[in-house]
């Protein structure tokens, strides 16, 4: 994948407190609650009440806080957006698929002073902790290529390009860049960003470790009090909504240079070695389907020139001639954005991975 102080991302830690905010405590629990804010003694609460505090707590140190992003009216050039088209600086290239050299399609654009600055609420910029304090973060992904991220050939369908000198005001200028033939235009919509304290799904590397493999009974409650409800959406950071299985070992053994198309690949003689590095990849972005009302209506909200803009009519539509259209991975799918934590800390976004999970 591609990167970008210029890297490119070819192609986390999956448990772990991200905040230093102690300030509720949580009653039964008898932990101090770090995610003020987002939701965590509504989270305690349902454990509690179904006599399993015990697993809380055991859950507890792989709790992670999720910066949601809501969809909203697209805003001015160089703010957060998902679609449409980016706001480059004039010296990146759009990033191409390094195999076929077909454009890859943008997915969305992260302006991380939004997430830092005076105006973000507190458990936001708390959560966003781990990330640079400035720059524009841009996701690409080859939606024609459709790559799953089993084969360690699909690095080179998807990018992300970090600027840190970009969307300051004070350093490179960026301006909206057409997408070029060939790349899906996704609707453009705005982004809005808030906190949501997340468990780790049930069926995830951290929920194994947690509960020494013994998930059944999380499974049931998760089910049962609709959590998993609760971890979907677009975001960044926090845990995963999974659609099949885990993905962390996934990424460290593909990444190691082993095809998992076939079961074949766990039986890898490298497999073992690679596998230790499974609890180093995080998540990094979660771009879910636009199934959702909230999206609709901002999608309804938007502005004549907006729609044109995003890819619904108008020369400002894709150059292929098609209208913006929704995200949609298959058959209520998500594409996932995963990263290593070391690589994270580093500003390694180049190395991170991509997993696309559908039914």
């Amino acid at each position: 994948m591609t990167d970008g102080n210029d890297n490119t991302m070819g192609t986390g830690n999956t448990g772990g407190n991200d905040n230093t905010d102690n300030t509720a405590g949580l009653g039964k629990t008898g932990r101090t609650d770090t995610h003020g804010g987002t939701g965590l003694e509504t989270l305690a609460a349902v454990f509690e009440a179904e006599d399993q505090g015990d697993m809380f707590r055991a859950l507890w140190p792989s709790m992670r806080t999720a910066i949601i992003a809501g969809v909203t009216v697209p805003g001015a050039p160089g703010t957060s957006r998902f679609g449409g088209h980016p706001d480059l600086p004039a010296d990146v290239d759009w990033p191409v698929n390094a195999d076929t050299g077909a454009p890859l399609s943008f997915i969305g654009q992260f302006n991380l002073t939004e997430l830092h600055g005076p105006a973000a609420d507190a458990p936001v910029s708390a959560a966003a902790a781990v990330l640079p304090d400035t720059g524009m973060l841009y996701f690409f992904y080859d939606v024609d290529a459709f790559t799953w991220g089993f084969d360690p050939a699909d690095g080179a369908s998807a990018a992300i390009l970090f600027r840190e000198d970009a969307g300051t005001g004070a350093g490179a200028a960026v301006e909206r860049r057409k997408a070029p033939e060939g790349a899906t235009v996704y609707r453009a919509h705005g982004v809005t960003f808030g906190a949501r304290a997340e468990l780790p799904h049930p069926v995830s590397t951290a929920a194994a470790a947690a509960l020494d493999d013994d998930t059944g009974d999380y499974h049931d409650l998760f089910d049962d009090a609709e959590l998993e409800d609760e971890m979907g959406g677009h975001k960044l950071l926090g845990h995963s909504r999974n659609v099949q299985g885990a993905m962390e070992k996934q990424c460290a053994l593909v990444t190691g240079g082993i095809y998992l198309g076939s079961s074949a690949g766990y039986r890898d003689p490298r497999a073992e070695e690679l596998a230790k590095g499974t609890c180093d990849w995080r998540l990094l972005l979660q771009v879910d389907a636009a199934d959702d009302p909230e999206e609709e209506e901002a999608a309804e909200g938007e502005t004549e020139g907006e729609m044109q803009e995003s890819g619904a009519g108008g020369d400002g539509g894709s150059a292929d001639g098609d209208d913006g259209v929704e995200f949609e991975w298959g058959d209520d799918g998500r594409l996932f954005f995963w990263i290593r934590e070391q690589d994270l800390a580093a500003r390694n976004f180049g190395a991170a991975w991509h997993i696309l999970q559908c039914y």
